[in-house]
């Protein structure tokens, strides 16, 4: 049934069932969340009957009771799957490769009699929609200077073909410098890298990286991490001011600025002058 004539179809059935049983929330609700999934089965391409390459092979299923294609297609996008199979009337499996055409889907969609399901030997294909690969796993911040941090991570487990690039971003979260930081951003090329040095960070600052792998059809959602680069020196003090001087001295000391981080602490060093005169002038 076409998506149009479909939501027409349910917005008159709503309409009959809140005037039977006088509970519009309950049936304004049904039809919202109806046209919902409609809408996402509408927006994805049916790909066709596909006969299953080996039946031993196929991935564990994801839903083993759909009530309709968009749940399945809805479940497959959100694993970062380029497809989403269905077999059986009601079983969902998400794939990235599928058989040889077929003329073997003959079983009803188990709440969609409009739409095939596949059968015990066959699968209906629907496009997700998403074509980048997963994020990319295990990020971490594994060495850190004052201003360099390097980065790690591993691959994404569902490439959706060959990756071709990740995108690393630093972007301040909290700082000691009074200057307004601009994000740092590295494209590192070839899908085998899984490391690399981000440089010309701000000492003492901790940052949000965020990493993307790209295929040639798309980008993956970001993987995330924090990291702190080291604190820097403080700024160089100002010269004390002596206040009083004799048996008790008081000094006036200038508070402490450092834009690469806290002060721990000040260190204040009063040295003795003894002043020594040669023979020759004690006779003076």
């Amino acid at each position: 049934m076409p998506c149009n004539g479909y939501i027409r179809s349910e917005r008159s059935r709503s309409n009959i069932e809140h005037n039977k049983n006088r509970s519009r929330n309950h049936n304004d609700n049904r039809f919202k969340s109806l046209v919902l999934l409609r809408r996402l089965l509408c927006a994805q391409k049916y790909e066709g009957c596909f006969r299953s390459s080996d039946l031993n092979k196929l991935p564990t299923s994801t839903l083993e009771h759909t009530s309709m294609p968009a749940e399945c297609v809805k479940k497959c996008r959100s694993q970062y799957y380029m497809f989403a199979g269905l077999m059986n009337g009601q079983q969902c499996y998400c794939v990235n490769k599928f058989g040889q055409p077929s003329d073997s889907c003959t079983v009803n969609c188990a709440s969609d009699s409009s739409n095939y399901c596949g059968s015990y030997k066959a699968m209906s294909i629907y496009a997700t929609g998403y074509q980048g690969p997963s994020p990319p796993r295990r990020v971490s911040v594994t060495e850190e200077t004052k201003d360099t941090l390097k980065i790690t991570w591993q691959p994404p487990d569902i490439p959706n073909g060959k990756i071709i690039s990740y995108t690393i971003r630093a972007v301040v979260e909290e700082t000691y410098s009074s200057n307004n930081l601009s994000p740092i951003e590295s494209q590192i090329q070839g899908g085998s890298s899984n490391m690399t040095i981000l440089r010309g960070l701000q000492p003492g600052t901790k940052y949000h990286i965020s990493i993307t792998a790209s295929n040639i059809l798309g980008s993956s959602e970001p993987a995330n991490t924090t990291g702190w680069t080291l604190i820097g020196p403080p700024d160089k003090p100002a010269m004390p001011k002596i206040l009083e001087h004799g048996k008790d001295m008081t000094v006036m000391l200038t508070e402490g600025h450092s834009e690469y981080g806290p002060i721990a602490h000040i260190r204040f060093l009063l040295c003795k002058l003894t002043l020594y005169l040669p023979r020759s002038m004690k006779s003076i």
